[in-house]
């Protein structure tokens, strides 16, 4: 089975979805510290912020040239 980007996006709303119910669904709300981590993850995979992270840090090396 490969691998690629699309079934890691949808195994990431999978693990959202899931927790958000079990967030909603037990009243003290147990689970927020690993939602927010999840969520946190699923927003730079989604938007690649760590090639842009990468990208930038070698401009800043390199001095812009």
């Amino acid at each position: 089975m490969k691998i690629d980007n699309q079934l890691i996006d949808y195994i990431g709303r999978l693990i959202i979805s899931v927790l958000l119910a079990l967030e909603v669904s037990i009243p003290p709300n147990p689970y927020k510290e690993e939602l927010i981590i999840v969520l946190v993850l699923y927003i730079c995979f989604r938007y690649d912020v760590s090639t842009k992270i990468l990208s930038t840090i070698k401009k800043w090396v390199n001095g812009n040239e």
